[in-house]
């Protein structure tokens, strides 16, 4: 075993597509620095249902946690099996995996298990909602970025940019003066 600290990795799964981007982007990371461990969250809002770090949260319903952790584990073992090439995640990996599942609010649970397991990275997908949409939809990503002990990396899929392309002052001030610069133009 390497005396090196572990690299820890949290990262916030909801079973979306760009959720497992995120995914393979933890496992990319991890992949990269040895050793290190991957920490896999699923949250759900149904209270009754999973454990939640608060102590004053009902007692979790025992089948719903078994059944959800049994579906994380699947994802994970699919999307290993994808980034590895090996179809199934089977094989030794280079780094550890820990799944868990937790109810409450997606961005307060992610920070908090990234506190909890003294993470490195958190990792987690944003569609790019801007404006109304976001406002009333909210953004888990903000959130954990306002939230979390550690560094955050946000994925996100260009496929799902909606906002104008930004511009910067710099590129402003040039094409202000390249449209001063043109031939023909009066005052020249």
């Amino acid at each position: 075993m390497s005396s090196h600290k572990r690299y820890v990795i949290v990262v916030g799964i909801d079973y979306s597509e760009l959720s497992r981007m995120a995914l393979r982007q933890a496992f990319q990371v991890a992949s990269e620095r040895t050793p290190s461990e991957v920490h896999v969250l699923h949250v759900s809002t149904r209270v009754d249902g999973y454990p939640h770090a608060g102590s004053d949260a009902p007692a979790p319903n025992e089948e719903l946690v078994v059944r959800g952790l049994e579906r994380l584990q699947r994802l994970v073992r699919t999307d290993l099996g994808v980034f590895f090439g090996t179809g199934d995640g089977a094989g030794r990996l280079p780094f550890g995996v820990v799944s868990h599942i937790r109810s409450g609010s997606a961005a307060s649970q992610i920070a908090q298990l990234a506190d909890d397991v003294r993470a490195d990275l958190v990792v987690v997908g944003t569609q790019g909602h801007t404006g109304i949409t976001r406002l009333l939809l909210g953004s888990v990503a903000h959130g954990v970025v306002s939230l979390a002990p550690c560094t955050v990396l946000v994925v996100r899929d260009r496929n799902f940019a909606q906002a104008a392309p930004v511009r910067s002052a710099h590129q402003d001030a040039l094409q202000g003066s390249e449209a001063v610069a043109e031939p023909g133009a009066k005052g020249n």
